[in-house]
């Protein structure tokens, strides 16, 4: 062990009514995030991983949120340890206020994330504001947000080859417990964590090698997505837009689990340096070559992708999530101009992207936000997993050629689904 969290330091915080962060550091070098996650997070409802999100030095894994927000329209339903309910209204509004109750200082000398809010917010979440109908809002099998408020948090350093297990204890005036007793408790969690992380031994999963559940497919045959580019091409002729982006998502039911179905794309895409896993019940959400989009530390916005480079304060009464529905869904996933190229997915189009062209979002107890987009994203729920591959298209554009690229990309998949069988059957 290197360092913790000291008595004397939690019943000065405590004493503030503020948010405590007891911690532990460790050397790491005999582990890897994707192993932690594995020791953490296996067999648990809910957990995730976020390798490298802002730049190459830290990752963060967590699991068993305290809360669970699950958004699909607007109905809103909330998962807490005990209890689950529904609310109804704007999802923005809902989060800030939840989130308003777990507020506290920033912590110098800490990571920037060490527990608050992890999760996805998807394309379709664009509708939230209420300019477009959704008519396929039950066609979906991942909602269109999922956002876990975590207080476990490990923080993998990958400069210095050590990790931190950190547990937030939040001021609770009807408790009975003294100081002392919630401390105690908070220290034997942190054994707990210790444990798991180094003397667990649990490292395998269940795999099959059925091959019979290998076929990968667009969900839109070549005939149909011929003729979606046409009706997209024939759009761009007349409405002044500049380019739209389609979306063929690639279907198969493979049997692997699906955090090893992560670890492949994982290994499969090496130019991938930032990627995400999130479990969430039977909802598995992949991201894949991470764009950095929102970077707030410490009151500050920092230029996406130079974590040194400052290019303002925010704005008193703004928050990140304020910033990040100004730039939502990005054009790279939709089009440009990014409103009209909206109208038109939603005609040419007739699935829920879920997911994909969606954010990554991580929001520290402190105030901390960032956001990444993943440039590959992929699903896995209820036994179906689905790729999302986009295709821009512009005036010029060749749909043989495009609907060709779908095809090659399902091929190429269906190949790397065998190896995946082969390898784990030996």
């Amino acid at each position: 062990m290197l360092n913790e969290f000291s008595y004397e330091e939690f019943v000065k915080l405590y004493e503030r009514g503020e948010i405590v962060s007891v911690y532990r550091e460790m050397f790491a070098d005999r582990l890897t995030p994707i192993a932690a996650y594995h020791r953490l997070c296996l067999g648990k409802r809910r957990g995730f991983l976020l390798e490298k999100p802002t730049n190459e030095r830290y990752s963060y894994i967590g699991c068993d949120p305290f809360l669970t927000l699950r958004i699909r329209g607007h109905r809103i339903q909330v998962e807490k340890k005990d209890e689950t309910f529904v609310l109804s209204g704007t999802p923005l509004n809902t989060i800030r206020k939840l989130f308003s109750k777990y507020r506290r200082a920033n912590i110098q000398g800490f990571p920037p994330f060490v527990g608050g809010i992890v999760g996805y917010i998807g394309f379709d979440a664009y509708r939230w504001q209420g300019e477009i109908s959704d008519p396929y809002l039950a066609d979906n099998e991942i909602d269109d947000a999922a956002l876990m408020f975590c207080h476990r948090v490990a923080v993998y350093d990958h400069r210095d080859e050590k990790i931190t297990v950190i547990l937030s204890d939040f001021p609770d005036q009807k408790s009975k417990k003294s100081v002392k007793e919630r401390f105690e408790g908070l220290q034997i969690g942190l054994d707990k964590l210790e444990d798991r992380l180094f003397f667990s031994t649990n490292m395998t999963s269940t795999h099959s090698t059925d091959p019979a559940s290998i076929p990968l497919k667009p969900l839109y045959d070549a005939d149909i997505f011929f003729q979606m580019i046409e009706q997209a091409r024939r759009r761009l002729a007349h409405s002044g837009l500049d380019s739209l982006v389609l979306s063929n998502p690639l279907c198969a039911r493979p049997k692997t689990p699906p955090f090893d179905l992560y670890r492949a794309l994982r290994l499969n895409d090496r130019s991938s340096v930032s990627s995400t896993y999130l479990h969430i019940d039977q909802q598995n959400i992949m991201g894949f070559r991470q764009r950095p989009l929102l970077d707030i530390r410490g009151g500050k916005i920092y230029r996406p992708g130079d974590d040194r480079k400052i290019e303002k304060k925010l704005p008193r009464g703004v928050d990140g999530f304020d910033l990040l529905f100004k730039k939502f869904p990005s054009p790279e996933v939709c089009g440009e101009p990014r409103t009209p190229a909206l109208e038109s997915i939603d005609v040419i189009e007739r699935h829920r992207r879920g997911s994909a062209g969606g954010v990554i979002i991580a929001s520290d107890f402190g105030g901390n936000f960032y956001a990444t987009v993943p440039s590959v994203t992929a699903g896995y729920a209820k036994g179906k997993f689905t790729l999302h591959p986009f295709h821009r298209i512009t005036a010029d554009t060749d749909p043989k050629a495009i609907s060709q690229q779908c095809q090659d990309q399902a091929n190429a998949l269906e190949t790397m689904f065998r190896f995946i069988q082969e390898v784990f059957r030996m």
